[in-house]
């Protein structure tokens, strides 16, 4: 078996597991397992009122490496949500959330 197949059939129902009994509970949980150079399997769950931390775990593991990924998921965030970073104001996102335009605002 190689090693993608071990994760597919041994671990990540162990995981899923695992992600099904914290959802219950209503726990943030995130695993990422790589069985290959950015070969990468990933089980997240987290409510809705989750903090960002747990999320920029996600988005890291989401990222597979990609720095630029997880620098656009942490932007897409920020100007949803709005931040208090001094990097993320540098690449132009404003602190503030941005307005969230509906049929009435646009």
């Amino acid at each position: 078996m190689t090693k993608e197949e071990i994760y597919d059939k041994q671990i990540a129902p162990k995981l899923l597991e695992i992600a099904k009994e914290c959802e219950r509970y209503e726990l943030g949980f995130v695993a990422a397992v790589e069985y290959e150079p950015f070969g990468l399997g990933r089980t997240a769950v987290y409510p809705a009122d989750a903090s960002v931390a747990i999320r920029m775990v996600d988005w890291t593991a989401q990222s597979h490496g990609n720095v630029d990924a997880l620098i656009f998921a942490m932007c897409r965030w920020a100007r949803k949500y709005g931040h208090q970073s001094a990097n993320l104001t540098v690449l132009g996102v404003p602190s503030e959330p941005e307005e969230v335009k509906t049929d009435s605002t646009k």
